[in-house]
């Protein structure tokens, strides 16, 4: 777990525009470290073997999940949705983009501000989900990024192809020729129209909801990620995962490269996607089920937990700590 000499002081940064932003590596870090402490806590209680204190350790579990959530949200979504927002701001956008782009931002936003964000952080997630999907099933989702990608990131990429491709060298060992291969694929995926599933983001979106009691459902979830790693399984969460993973691929995939490259490539994927992805796939049911004790942890007139996950304790702490080593890793490879 996070060593307790991580410095609890979160920065803020100024963007170009002079626009002060948290700067939400070291403040999700921080959320990691509590969330970490909330984990340790709870291994205590546990170990002191007195059941009164189930109810305090699946509130301590629920904390740790909600904690490592917003530090894996502010990363995974935040930063993207704002970044490409505040592009369309800095370099001016036609007026039927204005409102994708106002949306953008506006999640982004709220993203990047745990603490307001609250206890609801799945009832909020489904309605932003809900209105990019809506977005998306009329195209300006898409248009509005391919717009960007048209003015941004490709002028960015082709001024910068002589640092791009030596990055790549250093961070891949590349030969030069294979570095400039993954550089001019680069370059055709940016110039290409975005497409997304509507009815993968309906399933993502539907998917969270669970009824108590859910801890164990919740564990098959887990396991059947563990299994469809080992080969074993493919399930309908899975096979999402591998669109999103064959999709990145395919960004390099027909670009000519040797097989060893490939090997590389596929590699690299799975160090970098699958905990980012396992994060998102297993740590909203898990928040979600969690979240039904959070007000039952903590007051006598809330409603009980139910016996089955009352004594299930055990098993919501091994869950949170997946989950937290999880996300740990992600932080390690950003």
């Amino acid at each position: 777990m996070f060593s307790h000499s991580h410095k609890r002081t979160y920065r803020l940064k100024s963007t170009n525009r002079r626009i002060l932003r948290v700067d939400t590596k070291n403040l999700a870090k921080g959320f990691l470290e509590y969330a970490s402490e909330d984990l340790e806590a709870a291994v205590i209680l546990f170990k002191s073997g007195n059941m009164k204190f189930n109810r305090i350790i699946i509130g301590l579990a629920q904390q740790a999940v909600e904690k490592t959530m917003k530090a894996s949200l502010m990363v995974i979504l935040a930063e993207p949705l704002l970044f490409y927002g505040e592009v369309g701001d800095e370099i001016g956008i036609p007026d039927q983009y204005v409102k994708v782009k106002e949306h953008l931002k506006k999640v982004g936003r709220k993203y990047s501000k745990p603490k307001q964000l609250g206890h609801l952080i799945v009832n909020q997630l489904k309605g932003d989900v809900e209105k990019l999907r809506i977005y998306s099933v009329k195209g300006e989702l898409q248009d509005y990024i391919h717009y960007i990608n048209q003015k941004f990131f490709i002028p960015m990429f082709l001024r910068l192809k002589d640092d791009v491709v030596s990055k790549l060298q250093s961070d891949f060992s590349l030969p030069a020729e294979e570095a400039e291969k993954i550089y001019d694929s680069l370059i055709d995926f940016f110039r290409k129209q975005p497409t997304f599933s509507k009815s993968k983001m309906q399933e993502v979106s539907n998917q969270l909801t669970l009824k108590t009691p859910c801890i164990h459902d919740v564990s098959k979830m887990f396991e059947d990620w563990s299994r469809w790693e080992e080969g074993s399984l493919i399930t309908q969460r899975q096979n999402l995962m591998v669109e999103v993973i064959q999709t990145v691929r395919s960004v390099v995939g027909h670009s000519g490269l040797s097989a060893a490259i490939l090997m590389n490539l596929d590699r690299f994927l799975k160090d970098t996607m699958v905990p980012m992805l396992k994060v998102l796939f297993l740590g909203l049911p898990l928040h979600t089920c969690l979240q039904n004790y959070q007000q039952m942890a903590r007051y006598p007139d809330a409603g009980e937990i139910p016996k089955e996950d009352l004594y299930n304790v055990e098993q919501a702490m091994t869950l949170a700590k997946n989950l937290y080593e999880t996300a740990r890793i992600c932080f390690e490879k950003l």
